[in-house]
């Protein structure tokens, strides 16, 4: 199911992250079926990390909506990619589990996702 332990590892966590927000989303009265933006969020370790899964994420389906340098001395690059689909697909472990192996392809960490309420 998982290339590695890292990869286990990371998508436990991101699991977990999921229960509390799929909480939250239900108390906003937010319908887990029905297809929203969703926002996915990465960090790298360097520009051509950042772009080599830009394309990854644009094959799927994602639209980029940034990929910049975080602010401070991290050294760090953020990747922020949308997609339109429902919570519940984004909350299972099959698409975790892709967001944690492309990221990791590229050198990076998956940082979960988000939606507007």
């Amino acid at each position: 199911m998982f290339d590695s332990f890292k990869q286990w590892l990371e998508a436990r966590r991101q699991l977990n992250r999921n229960h509390a927000l799929v909480a939250q989303l239900l108390k906003h009265g937010v319908s887990l079926s029905q297809p929203r933006t969703i926002d996915c969020h990465f960090w790298l370790r360097t520009e051509l990390q950042a772009k080599a899964l830009a394309q990854k994420l644009q094959a799927r389906g994602f639209e980029i909506l940034r990929t910049n340098a975080a602010s401070g001395e991290s050294g760090l690059w953020n990747l922020e990619a949308s997609i339109s689909q429902s919570p519940n697909h984004t909350a299972k472990v099959s698409f975790i589990r892709e967001m944690v192996r492309l990221a990791q392809e590229c050198g990076g960490t998956y940082d979960g996702w988000g939606t507007q309420v």
